[in-house]
């Protein structure tokens, strides 16, 4: 391979994966705080929300893909 290592691919993965657990974590505080207030939210605001998830998730998935 070009240079990589395996230890530099680990090291990637790592990273990833950290990156992935925050972001895990924010988005279990944000389902958090609407189970709180289930009143506040509105349907406009959770398909809001929900297309945003849904790019975070194809972003993450392309970054698995480059990654193996």
């Amino acid at each position: 391979m070009d240079g990589v290592t395996l230890k530099d691919i680990r090291e990637l993965l790592a990273q990833a994966v950290h990156e992935m657990k925050k972001q895990g974590v924010n988005i279990n505080q944000i389902a958090y705080t609407i189970n709180i207030y289930p009143g506040v939210f509105s349907d406009i605001q959770f398909q809001a929300t929900n297309v945003f998830l849904k790019k975070i998730e194809d972003l993450l998935l392309k970054i698995t893909e480059k990654l193996l």
